[in-house]
């Protein structure tokens, strides 16, 4: 794994935004309280999140994560981020970034989320399982994409 960090700044945040999106150049950008190790997380205005990945192997999930939650999100009951946007590598930040809906987990809550996900799950007798299960996977990560295992035991 490519551990190598580059820790996006606020002042890099609101010119890579500038820059690739101007739609959203005049809305405030603030960073969050607790920040990720894979990402480091800003709010975009009021209803908006920007993650940028902090290591090259961090930021091959991101194209894999504007493709497959839409597409995962309309087979669950439950809500899940909803990208919005990807960002460009530049001369800047070497790595694609998103910009999800207000919805999205944001860095040290994700513990409590996955917490409340599996107690509903319980609740539910796996009936969320199975709709997982029959989603098409041929074209998500492999099973053995160590980053997910990583995720799920945090």
């Amino acid at each position: 794994m490519n551990n190598k960090p580059i820790l996006p700044t606020l002042d890099l945040a609101c010119k890579l935004i500038a820059e690739q999106f101007p739609e959203y150049a005049d809305l405030p950008i603030t960073d969050v309280a607790k920040q990720g190790h894979d990402n480091h997380t800003y709010r975009l205005g009021r209803h908006m999140l920007i993650r940028m990945p902090t290591a090259a192997d961090y930021a091959l999930k991101v194209p894999k994560e504007q493709e497959l939650l839409p597409q995962l999100a309309k087979r669950l009951s439950v809500s899940i981020p909803a990208p919005i946007k990807m960002g460009k590598p530049s001369a800047d930040y070497p790595y694609p970034f998103s910009i999800y809906n207000k919805n999205s987990p944001e860095a040290g809550l994700q513990k409590r989320i996955i917490n409340e996900v599996m107690k509903m799950l319980k609740a539910v007798g796996f009936k969320n399982i199975r709709t997982l299960k029959a989603f098409d996977q041929s074209s998500g990560p492999d099973s053995q994409d160590e980053s997910i295992v990583y995720e799920c035991r945090k």
